[in-house]
C-alpha cells in the first residue's frame, strides 16, 4: 500500500470509530433543557433521583428474602415478568434500617432495584438549580445537587450503586416504562 492508502484508510477507520462512538452515549439533551428527577426520601431526609436512570417506580413490591450476609440486601422481587435483586437504598448510603420501605425504583438496564420510604414526586431542574461536584460524579452516588426553593437534594447516582454493588449493566425489558 501506498503512503496515501493507508492515511485514507486510517482516517475511514478514524471517521468510522466517531461515528459508532456516538450511538453508544446517551443523547445529549438540547440547551436549556430540563432533567428530570424523582423526589423521594430517605429516613425523612429529601433525595432525588435522575429519572435517566429510572426503569419503573412501584409501591409495595412482595420481596422474598434471601439469606445473604449483606445487611442491605433485602431479597428479589418481580418487576413486570423481569426479576430483580432488591436493596435498602438508606442502608447502603450509611443510614440506619428503621421502617420497611414502601417505594421501589428499579434501575434502567439493570436486574437491580432500590428500597425507599417516601415518594414526593416528579421534579424538573434548569441547568441553574443543578450543582455537579468535582470529585467525580460518576463514581459517587450522591455528589450532585438539585436545589429546589428553600431545599438542596442531593442526586443519588443509581448506576454508581449498581457499580458499586458489582451488578452489569445489560439491556433490561422494562426499560423506558414507568407505572406505581
Amino acid at each position: 500500500m501506498t503512503d496515501g492508502t493507508e492515511a485514507l484508510e486510517a482516517r475511514l477507520i478514524a471517521l468510522r470509530s466517531a461515528f459508532d462512538a456516538a450511538f453508544a452515549l446517551p443523547p445529549e439533551p438540547p440547551a436549556g433543557a430540563r432533567r428530570g428527577y424523582l423526589g423521594i426520601r430517605l429516613h425523612g431526609a429529601p433525595y432525588a433521583l435522575d429519572l435517566g436512570e429510572v426503569a419503573s417506580v412501584r409501591k409495595h413490591v412482595p420481596v422474598t428474602p434471601l439469606p445473604s450476609e449483606e445487611a442491605h440486601l433485602l431479597g428479589v422481587a418481580g418487576f413486570g415478568g423481569a426479576l430483580a435483586a432488591v436493596y435498602d437504598l438508606g442502608a447502603l448510603l450509611g443510614q440506619a434500617r428503621g421502617a420497611e420501605p414502601a417505594w421501589f425504583v428499579l434501575v434502567r438496564g439493570a436486574p437491580v432495584a432500590f428500597a425507599f420510604h417516601g415518594l414526593e414526586g416528579q421534579l424538573r431542574a434548569d441547568a441553574e438549580e443543578e450543582a455537579t461536584s468535582d470529585a467525580g460524579s460518576e463514581l459517587e452516588p450522591a455528589s450532585d445537587l438539585v436545589w429546589r426553593p428553600g431545599l438542596a437534594r442531593p442526586v443519588i447516582r443509581l448506576v454508581a450503586l449498581v457499580a458499586r454493588l458489582g451488578a452489569v449493566l445489560t439491556e433490561n425489558p422494562m426499560e423506558g416504562t414507568a407505572s406505581r
